[in-house]
């Protein structure tokens, strides 16, 4: 798939500073987002078995936001560390009610 190979070399790009390593996709309903980015964070899991220099990719499904932090409007610090406080690691889905 020619999007995760672009997005491949991007993230794996070495003389790119670090601020560049932010990223965001978009697209209209049914474009494939969700397939892409879970595409693209495979690709880099299976890169990280041979170079562990390769990112570590971390997918956070919005959709699974705890209803409570979407009520604030944006996901503060505050707000994180009420679900998942410090030393914890955050599951694998957010809990329904933090």
């Amino acid at each position: 798939m020619l999007a995760v190979e672009r997005l491949l070399a991007w993230a794996t790009d070495t003389s790119a500073s670090s601020a560049r390593h932010l990223c965001a996709l978009l697209g209209d309903v049914s474009m494939g987002k969700t397939t892409t980015v879970k595409l693209f964070a495979q690709a880099l899991l299976n890169r990280r078995d041979d170079d562990r220099s390769a990112p570590l990719p971390i997918l956070f499904d919005l959709r699974d936001l705890p209803p409570a932090l979407a009520r604030e409007g944006r996901a503060s610090r505050r707000s994180w560390r009420r679900c998942w406080p410090p030393g914890t690691s955050a599951p694998a889905r957010p809990p329904r009610r933090c």
